[in-house]
């Protein structure tokens, strides 16, 4: 037969024996490396004698220190000493182990929703439960996932729900995952926090430049991983979308470059869209 451990959690397994009375019962292991016979107990739980024979049953403690393949003898000599010996072979596996994959601190933007991938290892099947620590950034109802892990090859999905304003704030997950012989490993290095949509703030509403020749204009813009500006010129032939381009600094600032291109005189609107796709409120130029 077989059996399955985790290393570090204490395995049970029944045995029952029968013969003539008084029966004893020994175990050892084959691979002591892996499972140190110090760590093998026999616990009887229940014993019958009938005239001459005697039942005992007995639990079988064990405890793995490393993973690998275990052989247990366990051997039974009657009141004739007559011996009997069974091997049961045993797989001592790694305790359950959740990774994210996404970095922390995960980010998520008010009114959208974001999923963290993560992976998971260990005896099937899995238990997992994620809990946000800071109730008001994040709650129950804002955490979608399995919970009961089936497959081990493919990766696992969270999915954080819209949060709103008043969530706006850090939090941290704790998550949790045990497996079929109950050993559990806890996370709790996972930060998230809720931010706000960007903002956008023009430090010059008009500008005057010349024609192929780029007008640097600074601005102010904050929120998550800003790196997208969307731009709609009201007269394209003067100044098309494309001769508009965010840059970001060294330092983190950010400036507009505006190129025209011919004489004359246009409004131009853009926004900004942060790492979680959203976008902030749209701001106005005027170049002439």
């Amino acid at each position: 037969s077989m059996c399955i451990l985790t290393v570090g959690k204490r395995g049970r397994i029944e045995i029952e024996t029968s013969g003539v009375y008084p029966t004893r019962i020994t175990a050892r292991s084959g691979q002591p490396q892996i499972l140190p016979d110090k760590d093998i107990s026999l616990e009887i739980i229940s014993s019958i004698k009938d005239g001459a024979r005697n039942t005992y049953n007995h639990h079988l403690h064990v405890l793995a220190s490393n993973a690998g393949s275990i052989s247990l003898h366990v051997l039974a000599i009657d009141g004739n000493n007559i011996e009997t010996t069974k091997t049961l072979i045993c797989q001592a596996r790694e305790p359950p182990m959740i990774t994210v994959i996404d970095e922390s601190p995960i980010v998520v933007t008010v009114g959208f929703k974001r999923s963290i991938k993560y992976i998971v290892s260990g005896l099937l099947p899995l238990q997992i439960h994620i809990a946000s620590r800071v109730a008001n950034v994040l709650n129950p109802k804002n955490l979608v996932y399995d919970g009961n892990v089936i497959d081990v090859e493919s990766e696992q999905t969270l999915q954080i729900l819209p949060p709103t304003k008043k969530q706006v704030g850090t939090t941290s997950f704790n998550m949790s995952i045990v497996d079929v012989n109950g050993a559990r490993t806890d996370s709790l290095d996972v930060v998230c926090q809720v931010v706000n949509r960007p903002t956008i703030l023009l430090k010059q509403k008009n500008i005057k430049t010349t024609k192929n020749h780029p007008y640097v204009v600074p601005l102010i813009i904050n929120g998550y991983n800003v790196q997208t500006l969307q731009v709609t010129s009201s007269n394209v032939h003067v100044l098309p979308d494309s001769n508009v381009v965010l840059q970001q600094n060294d330092d983190k600032s950010y400036e507009i470059h505006v190129t025209g291109q011919v004489k004359g005189t246009t409004n131009v609107e853009f926004v900004v869209i942060d790492g979680n796709g959203a976008s902030s409120s749209k701001a106005e130029l005027q170049v002439m």
